[in-house]
C-alpha cells in the first residue's frame, strides 16, 4: 500500500525523481525509510473538497425535512378544521330540526283545539292560527303553509298538497307576511271530514340546503280521525 502511494505522489509531482531543490527539499522532509506519504498540498485540497460539499448536503436535508414536517402539521390542521366544521353542521342541523318539530306541534295544537267552522275558514286560519304562530330557536327564516282538503282527495286534485277546488291554502313567508293563495268555494263544511297538511320550509344554515318538515291530520267534525 505504501508503494502505491509513492508511485501515485511521484506521478504527481515528477520533479521529485529528477533531483533539484523541490526534491531536496521533500527529502529533508521525510527521512530515509519513511514510508511516502501524498504531499500536504494534495491531502489539503482533499480536505477543503469535503468541507465545502458537507454542509450544503447537511442544509439540503434538513429543508426538505422542515418541508415535509410543514405539510404533516398542514393536513393535522386540516383534518382538525374539517371535523369541527363537520360536528358544528350537525350541530345546528339537529337543532333546526328540533325547533321545526316544536313549530309543527304548536300549529298542530292551535288547529286541534278550534272548531269545525273554525278550521274550515280561510280567514280564521290565516287571521289567528298562522298570525299567533312564531319561529322557535335555531329556526328562522321559515315559510309555513296549511293546506285542507275535503277526505278522501277528490279525484283531479294535483299536488303535494293537492290543490282542486275546494282546497284552502293559506301561508306565511320568512318575512311573516300571511296571504291566501286558495280560499276555497264554501264547501268545505259540510264535507264528513277533512285532511289538513301543515308544512314547513326553510333553507340549511350552513350550507343552505332546502329543508321541509311536514304533519297532516284527517279531522271531522266530532274531532281528530287519524294521525299521519
Amino acid at each position: 500500500m505504501n508503494t502505491r502511494i509513492a508511485d501515485h505522489a511521484e506521478n504527481l509531482h515528477p520533479e521529485w525523481e529528477t533531483g533539484g531543490q523541490n526534491n531536496e527539499t521533500f527529502e529533508r522532509q521525510v527521512p530515509d525509510g519513511a514510508a511516502r506519504s501524498l504531499p500536504w498540498e494534495h491531502q489539503q485540497r482533499r480536505s477543503e473538497r469535503v468541507r465545502s460539499t458537507r454542509p450544503f448536503s447537511i442544509s439540503g436535508s434538513t429543508l426538505i425535512e422542515a418541508m415535509v414536517a410543514c405539510v404533516i402539521v398542514s393536513l393535522c390542521f386540516t383534518g382538525i378544521y374539517a371535523g369541527a366544521w363537520r360536528s358544528l353542521h350537525l350541530l345546528k342541523s339537529s337543532g333546526e330540526g328540533t325547533s321545526a318539530s316544536q313549530l309543527l306541534i304548536n300549529l298542530e295544537e292551535q288547529i286541534r283545539t278550534s272548531t269545525w267552522a273554525e278550521i274550515t275558514d280561510p280567514t280564521y286560519l290565516s287571521g289567528t292560527v298562522l298570525a299567533n304562530s312564531t319561529a322557535y330557536g335555531h329556526l328562522q327564516n321559515v315559510t309555513q303553509t296549511i293546506v285542507v282538503n275535503p277526505y278522501p282527495i277528490p279525484s283531479g286534485y294535483v299536488g303535494s298538497p293537492p290543490i282542486g277546488g275546494q282546497t284552502i291554502e293559506v301561508t306565511s313567508n320568512s318575512s311573516g307576511q300571511v296571504s291566501t293563495p286558495y280560499a276555497g268555494n264554501s264547501q268545505l263544511p259540510s264535507q264528513s271530514a277533512i285532511r289538513v297538511d301543515i308544512t314547513l320550509n326553510w333553507n340549511a344554515t350552513f350550507n343552505g340546503t332546502p329543508r321541509t318538515q311536514m304533519l297532516s291530520l284527517i279531522l271531522s267534525p266530532g274531532g281528530v280521525l287519524g294521525q299521519n
